[in-house]
């Protein structure tokens, strides 16, 4: 039960909050390219690609700043 909490903790806030309680603490916002919320569906894409890759994912971070899964669902980390 509590590893099903875990897994749906972020694209829970990250696609309805625009974020983690850590993303609003350091004042980020996670936004789909329109500006939108991610959604759950998004988000749980996002989640699950970070998750998968691991270290690889902030690695990847391209000149955009957008590491490999917020480049997939289509998103950005930006300053509130």
């Amino acid at each position: 039960m509590m590893l099903f909490v875990i897994f749906l903790y972020e694209p829970i806030l990250v696609g309805y909050f625009r974020g983690t309680l850590g993303h609003k603490l350091m004042k980020l916002e996670v936004i789909r390219e329109n500006g939108k919320k991610l959604g759950f569906l998004r988000a749980g894409v996002r989640y699950f690609l970070k998750s998968s890759l691991g270290v690889l994912s902030i690695l990847s971070l391209m000149s955009s700043n957008q590491a490999i899964h917020d480049i997939v669902v289509k998103s950005f980390v930006v300053k509130k």
